[in-house]
């Protein structure tokens, strides 16, 4: 969800494994928002393009041996990033084990009469743990690039070696703008519209009460709540998924009284169809006016079970007021309870 994802719904992320295969700078791999790539430089060299791109005279502080290319881009803002390495795991080539680590490093990339030139954004980094890059102003609508390098140290002497490690970028420079929006509160079968938003083609799920699967604003009508799943594949096979929540506000239906004697027959006091009333108000007084229970919200774990803060009250007639807290039909309920015991 594009926070400028909105309140009420969630955004899944995911951690996606990849066979390497990308040791060439046209095949860099791209990063998805906020999914956190597992990888390694396994079987990477020293060739680093097809196109006969002079990448080594470029990028100086990087010995490109056993590279691996990656790329990111930006949202039509642009704006801060971080991208982060992490879970780096290193073995020398010749089972030689000292001081293995990765060089990373992160640039932007451009051609001008047939002229080849790289803006590197922070300096190369090094590490055998952790590399974090924070990146300020970039640019929207840009395509940038992470070469990504293998080696040991064994007595001063640099050898290849194979690294395994974990990519994730994130920040309001790489946020896609995509949601399946607020949740909806409606009447049962009453006609409405979903008001998500964002890019590709969309999928829902369910989808047989949709007048189109492949909208982002399909009509539909429902008696009962239900959530639904938003899927959205960018030109870049990143696959972004949301889910929203439409609650059908079905009449509320009071019960008038309370038996809380531990038989599993109204030992709580019982309102019909509120979980579908998530902002309700519920308050219960005695004969003399005095507040003995509030809550927001009135699902299964929150009714009254005919106590006051934990203490058994006794047998007699309370009074409730409930605010059904609605968006579309607010409204305020009264009535007695008979406690029996």
């Amino acid at each position: 969800m594009f926070r400028l994802f909105l309140v009420f719904s969630y955004t899944l992320y995911f951690v996606t494994h990849f066979s390497q295969n990308n040791n060439l700078f046209e095949n860099a791999h791209h990063l998805c928002y906020m999914q956190s790539f597992i990888t390694t430089n396994q079987n990477a060299n020293s060739v680093s393009s097809q196109s006969n791109i002079n990448l080594d005279s470029l990028i100086s502080c990087i010995d490109i041996s056993k590279s691996t290319w990656y790329k990111f881009s930006t949202n039509n803002v642009g704006g801060n990033a971080d991208l982060l390495i992490s879970q780096i795991n290193c073995i020398g080539d010749s089972n030689l084990v000292y001081q293995s680590k990765v060089q990373a490093v992160i640039f932007s990339y451009s051609i001008n009469n047939s002229n080849s030139s790289i803006q590197i954004l922070e300096d190369c980094k090094e590490d055998d743990n952790l590399i974090n890059f924070n990146l300020i102003n970039l640019l929207p609508n840009k395509t940038y690039y992470l070469l990504i390098n293998g080696f040991s140290e064994i007595d001063s002497l640099a050898v290849n070696a194979t690294c395994s490690f974990e990519i994730k970028v994130s920040g309001p420079a790489v946020q896609p703008a995509f949601s399946a929006g607020d949740d909806l509160y409606v009447l049962p079968n009453s006609s409405f519209q979903l008001n998500a938003f964002g890019f590709g083609i969309p999928q829902w799920f369910p989808n047989t009460l949709m007048d189109s699967n492949n909208s982002f604003n399909p009509n539909l009508s429902l008696n009962s709540t239900t959530e639904f799943l938003l899927t959205v594949t960018d030109s870049n096979s990143c696959v972004f998924k949301d889910i929203v929540k439409v609650y059908v506000e079905k009449q509320l239906i009071f019960y008038n009284t309370i038996t809380p004697n531990n038989d599993g027959i109204n030992d709580n006091w019982i309102i019909e169809n509120m979980d579908n009333y998530p902002y309700c108000r519920v308050n219960i007084y005695n004969r003399w006016g005095q507040e003995i229970f509030q809550s927001i919200g009135y699902s299964q774990h929150q009714r009254w079970d005919g106590t006051r803060k934990g203490t058994p009250l006794p047998a007699g007639t309370y009074f409730y007021i409930v605010n059904s807290g609605s968006t579309i039909n607010s409204q305020t309920f009264k009535g007695s309870i008979t406690l029996l015991r």
